[in-house]
């Protein structure tokens, strides 16, 4: 279980069938600015948030992005975004001159997102950079 650090962050795993995970990541995911902007449908209800941590957001290389010393306790320990490594399917590869010299499944990229009221902060170039720095170091990928 890898657990990354960045100045006012920590990305850790996602938690399954974790309750107080699953009201967390509703509470943004329920915010049509967020999901639409990265992809995905906003969340209906907690059950559906509950869903997505199970089978998407407890994959291999997904954090959730919690703060370190949050002003508001009830914040401590809960996510207040994602952010992932994804394999890129190999036939984008093939069509970005860019990575003809990468190898297939050792090039990932990165997706991510924050709750709104953390917008503007900078936590997600935090992140960012913790995530990437930890792909080329310890995961030795060619390119993100």
């Amino acid at each position: 279980m890898t657990i990354l650090m960045a100045d006012d962050l920590i990305l850790r795993p996602w938690r399954a069938n974790d309750e107080a995970e699953a009201q967390a990541l509703f509470r943004y995911a329920k915010d049509p600015e967020i999901g639409p902007s990265a992809g995905w449908n906003t969340h209906a209800d907690v059950q559906e948030s509950a869903a997505i941590i199970r089978d998407v957001l407890c994959g291999a290389e997904s954090y959730a992005i919690v703060l370190r010393k949050p002003d508001d306790k009830e914040l401590a320990d809960m996510p207040i975004g994602s952010i992932s490594l994804q394999p890129v399917p190999d036939q984008v590869l093939h069509h970005i001159a860019a990575f003809e010299s990468c190898e297939p499944g050792n090039t990932m990229e990165l997706g991510f997102w924050i709750g709104k009221p953390f917008w503007g902060r900078g936590l997600v170039p935090q992140a960012s950079r913790a995530l990437i720095n930890h792909a080329f170091d310890d995961l030795h990928l060619n390119a993100v």
